[in-house]
């Protein structure tokens, strides 16, 4: 009986990081030449070579390592050739799942040419030992990078890529700030203001106002930082201030002088940066000159604190939470006012009510003619479900499937799409710390990269959470649609609302911006229930 020989089809794999040095014998050339003549002398024909220069062993989500894998289980590999055991991977448990249960699962032989590992000879006893060496020097790397920012901040060293606004780097040692001229000022008249008793919004009006350009504009014109929204036909302008910035620099106790660092580390091989307990924190007193005196500092805190306190009518408005702006989406904010010789109130856009005319209009409507029109409108759809409970499930059910078969083939193409996207990002992101950390990259450059990463990892985060809470109540609409009915026809003599009831029933109101026709002034208001979204003329047609 002729035995069966499966052809070999043979892959060199090349890795190399700056933990792994500057060294001739690491480099990717000197790493495919001993590979290809090691393949040459034992007959070995090559399908393909892949590399990832500069990417770290702990992490596996290379480019090239992740192709190899696909071409290894679409069957274009059945051989896998590294220098050494550390060329496919630095961390202990990783590297041997695929060398003791990925390769041998898949019939791949796997060779670590340096390290005389070959799978075809069966368990070498040591491999693990070394995987588990590798494992140790690139924890040892990651414990020296957090050990040396940790000694060189203790010395008084700035370590931050760019400056706190109102300073730049000392051109002469980028490790300390001096004052800069153009911005300072603007953080000394901030101080002012909060010491004068004016909250966050109060000075971000003021400065928008007299047309101060904010501190991400500053990064933008000095090539800092890159942000698209001061490009493009129709760019924000240079002077937008906002309430969180305001916030952050009356806390920020740079601006007396002193080094702040190390408010954040990043966790070994999770590769995610959390915040340290401020008794952790690196505090030098006295580092650079100071913005801000300590009494200025206390003045300004004392009045801070002195606004945290109650509103002063203590109630909470009917439609508090649920009432949004349709054109920016901000929650609207309410205020207790006469109106038509009654105690009332109006809501009008929070973006506006904070920032002005610049960014929204007002949106404005009262509480009265809202509470009237919400009560009409929950009366009407309670008795249509009362009338034809039957009728309106599949007027609803109708609507869905007609909006769902469409959307959620759509949504699951959109999905796939911003997930491979975010595997991306995570990459990019594990390799702009690491060279960052170890100095291989500018912190110019390193700061506009990892600004415009954050910026899309956080739209393409809420995109997918989106999109599958559309899918789910696309999927539960049934289901969703009777609790609905169930819920609405108890509300047929309905005749007062209550903060109990709206938010039992209605999961938002979006208010349109008033219009002046030929008829009068309209306002269109959108109101959203719970479990079946917008309800329309489809279920009213029932009654």
């Amino acid at each position: 009986m002729k035995q069966q020989i499966t052809a070999v089809k043979a892959a060199l794999y090349c890795r190399l990081s700056s933990e792994d040095g500057s060294g001739e014998s690491n480099s990717i050339t000197t790493q495919k030449v001993l590979l290809s003549q090691y393949c040459e002398q034992q007959g070995f024909p090559v399908m393909g070579t892949y590399v990832d220069d500069g990417w770290s062993g702990t992490n596996f989500n290379r480019p090239d390592f992740q192709r190899l894998l696909a071409d290894i289980e679409q069957g274009k590999i059945n051989m896998v050739l590294t220098k050494d055991l550390s060329r496919l991977g630095r961390d202990y448990l990783q590297t041997g799942y695929y060398t003791e249960i990925f390769f041998p699962d898949r019939q791949v032989r796997y060779i670590a040419v340096n390290d005389g590992v070959d799978t075809a000879n069966g368990f070498n006893d040591m491999t693990p030992i070394k995987n588990l060496l590798n494992d140790f020097y690139a924890r040892d790397i990651s414990r020296k990078i957090r050990s040396s920012r940790q000694a060189r901040a203790k010395a008084g060293l700035y370590l931050s890529t760019v400056s706190p606004y109102g300073y730049l780097k000392d051109p002469a040692d980028h490790h300390k700030l001096i004052v800069d001229e153009e911005t300072a000022p603007t953080i000394q008249l901030i101080f002012r203001l909060a010491a004068q008793g004016k909250g966050y919004n109060g000075i971000a009006r003021q400065l928008r106002a007299s047309r101060i350009p904010s501190p991400a504009w500053w990064l933008y014109a000095r090539g800092q930082h890159a942000y698209p929204k001061y490009e493009g036909e129709n760019p924000e302008p240079p002077y937008y201030w906002y309430a969180k910035t305001i916030r952050d620099m009356l806390y920020n106790q740079q601006y007396l002088g002193h080094l702040v660092a190390l408010k954040t580390e990043s966790i070994y091989k999770v590769r995610k940066t959390v915040r340290r307990p401020e008794e952790n924190w690196v505090i030098i007193e006295d580092r650079w000159p100071a913005l801000v005196d300590q009494q200025t500092w206390e003045a300004a805190h004392e009045k801070i604190q002195a606004r945290h306190r109650p509103k002063k009518d203590g109630v909470t408005a009917l439609f508090a939470g649920l009432v949004r702006c349709a054109d920016c989406g901000r929650m609207m904010v309410s205020k207790k006012k006469r109106h038509a010789g009654l105690d009332d109130r109006y809501y009008r856009c929070g973006k506006y009510n904070a920032y002005g005319p610049e960014v929204c209009t007002p949106h404005s409507t009262w509480e009265s003619d809202l509470h009237d029109l919400v009560l009409e409108d929950i009366r009407t759809f309670a008795k249509a479900a009362l009338s034809d409970e039957k009728a309106v499930l599949a007027a609803l059910l109708q609507r869905n499937e007609q909006i769902g078969a469409a959307s959620q083939k759509s949504a699951e193409k959109e999905i796939k799409g911003a997930e491979k996207r975010l595997s991306a990002l995570d990459r990019i992101f594990s390799k702009l710390y690491e060279d960052h950390a170890l100095e291989a990259i500018s912190d110019g450059n390193y700061a506009k990269m990892l600004t415009k990463c954050q910026q899309e990892q956080q739209q393409l985060q809420e995109k997918v959470q989106t999109l599958k809470d559309q899918q789910e109540q696309t999927a539960d609409f049934q289901d969703n649609a009777a609790q609905w009915l169930k819920l609405i026809r108890k509300y047929t003599k309905l005749r007062e609302l209550t903060p109990k009831i709206l938010n039992e029933l209605v999961s938002q109101i979006l208010i349109h911006e008033r219009e002046t026709t030929d008829s009068g002034i309209t306002q269109v208001v959108e109101i959203y229930y719970r479990f079946i979204g917008k309800a329309g003329d489809d279920i009213t047609q029932c009654l």
